[in-house]
Parts: structure tokens; C-alpha cells; sequence
């Protein structure tokens, strides 16, 4: 028996060298051809759900993703997420605070509302309130709102800041500067009239002892926005809510507004 193993031995030897040679010549060229292939490039990116379920997927790219296609197209890339929408433009507005916390904000005639129902009064301190339409003040008809002083906006320092009228407190409008100050119901210019020689003029917050008058020198009359830089007249009648101003100058009205004058 172990000479019948010892005869078979080199045989065995002689198969082993056999199989590396044709392994050197053959087999070994045909997987380094293989391997000489490019490789798909593979980059692995988050979904739009990966911060959930914290899984990644792959992305294929390029040539790979063609061959992988079951057209032998790439796959169109995801859109990219829309940018978030400019602020809308601020609409002009007056507001005055009138009795029991209650804001009433009147709406230039610049920039009417689009409709009367949605709107918000944001304060400066963030807060909102929902603004009802309370009805058009007439000529010219101007839309108003009223809205509630928030609590927390009461306990802070005066002056009070008039709120912004907006649809969505999401995407608020840029503010440029501070609110103007809160117009106080018992301190007002809350209407006029015009005759052929003056102005008439019903005020709150000025006269306020009964039977006591201040004299109408320590007044005057303010035409335009800008308290500095409108036209002044003097007052002439000062009784209770009752004042009376002269009229200014046609020229001085015009150039305040910014239209050229014409001489005759």
C-alpha cells in the first residue's frame, strides 16, 4: 500500500504544475482584462426624508446611471427647492388708539386693500391681533380696520408704535425705521373743514377745562406729513375742540407736493 501511494506521488506533483501553468497563461490575463473595466461611480446623498428615517441612498452617476436605466438614460436630477417668496410691500397706514384698548387703523388711499377680510395687526412687539373692517371713511373713502392692543403690548413703554396691517404674520413686510408713534384718541385732529377764508379744525386733547381756553398764538396750523418741513399759517380761534387757521398759499401747497406752479 505505501508503495502504490509512493508511485502516485509525482503524478500528483506533475497535475499541480500543470494547473499554475495554464492559470499563468490564460486565466490570469482574462480577470485582469476584467478588472481593467471602469467601476460605476456611486456618491452617496441624504433624501428629502433621510433626517427621518436616517437612511442613505445612492445616487448613480454619469455612465453608470445610463447602464442602470432601464431606458439606457440617466435619471433626471430632483428639482431644487423653490426660493421663499420676497416680503410683500407695506401697506400705508394711520392708527390711533381709542378707548377700551381698541386700534383703529385707516388706510392710505396709496395702497388700498386688496379685500376686506384676513388682516392682522402685528405690533412691534410681535404680537397680532385680528383686525376687523369697521367701514370707509368718505371723501376721499378710505378702508378701515380695528384690531385689540395685545396686553403684553400695553405694559410697554410708552410711546405706544402704530401696528402693521398684513395678511400672513409668516412673511411680514420689511420695516425700514421704528413705527411712528400711536396716535391717542384724546389727543386728536379728528376732522376739518375748509370755507373760503380758513380752515376749521376739531381737536381733542387741547382744551381740555371747561370754560378754559389756551390763547391760539401758542398754535399753529401744520399742512402736509412732515411736521418740520410742511406749510405753517397761524391760528386765529381757539374754543374748546373748535380751532381756526388761515389757508396757505395755493405756490406753497403745490411745492409741497412736488407739482410746478403756473403764473397767470
Amino acid at each position: 500500500m505505501a508503495r502504490k501511494v509512493r508511485t502516485s506521488f509525482p503524478y500528483v506533483i506533475a497535475s499541480l504544475f500543470f494547473c499554475a501553468a495554464l492559470y499563468h497563461h490564460f486565466l490570469r490575463h482574462a480577470f485582469s482584462v476584467f478588472s481593467s473595466w471602469p467601476s460605476p461611480t456611486i456618491t452617496p446623498t441624504a433624501t428629502a426624508n433621510s433626517a427621518v428615517n436616517y437612511a442613505i441612498h445612492e445616487n448613480l452617476t454619469g455612465a453608470a446611471a445610463a447602464a442602470y436605466s432601464p431606458h439606457g438614460t440617466a435619471p433626471l436630477p430632483a428639482p431644487s427647492p423653490s426660493s421663499s417668496s420676497p416680503p410683500p410691500s407695506p401697506i400705508s397706514t394711520t392708527a390711533i388708539l381709542l378707548p377700551d384698548w381698541e386700534v383703529l387703523v385707516i388706510v392710505s388711499l396709496e395702497t388700498p386693500p386688496s379685500n376686506l377680510d384676513g388682516y392682522l395687526c402685528l405690533f412691534d412687539n410681535n404680537e397680532t391681533s385680528p383686525a376687523r373692517f369697521s367701514g370707509l371713511l368718505q371723501f376721499p373713502d378710505r378702508a378701515t380696520f380695528s384690531c385689540l392692543l395685545p396686553v403684553r403690548a400695553r405694559r410697554r413703554r410708552l410711546p405706544f408704535r402704530q401696528p402693521v396691517l398684513l395678511k400672513s404674520p409668516d412673511n411680514p413686510p420689511e420695516r425700514q425705521s421704528a413705527a411712528p408713534p400711536l396716535l391717542r384718541w384724546t389727543y386728536l385732529v379728528y376732522d376739518s373743514l375748509t370755507t373760503e377764508d380758513d380752515v376749521v379744525l376739531f381737536v381733542k386733547g387741547v382744551n381740555i377745562r371747561q370754560g378754559t381756553n389756551r390763547e391760539p398764538s401758542e398754535f399753529r396750523c401744520v399742512f402736509g406729513d412732515d411736521v418740520s418741513n410742511g406749510v405753517k399759517t397761524t391760528v386765529t380761534t381757539s374754543m374748546q375742540e373748535v380751532f381756526r387757521c388761515k389757508r396757505p398759499e395755493l405756490t406753497a401747497v403745490l411745492q409741497l407736493a412736488g407739482k410746478p406752479t403756473q403764473t397767470q
